[in-house]
């Protein structure tokens, strides 16, 4: 039951991050 929404949740940072608008968002918070 752990695991199940960590790996929910890495996956959904990763597409959040491989998102080129809110990836540069995130590194470029200005």
């Amino acid at each position: 039951m752990y695991l199940r929404p960590i790996q929910t949740a890495t996956a959904a940072t990763q597409q959040i991050i491989a998102s080129p608008r809110v990836g540069l968002t995130l590194k470029v918070p200005s």
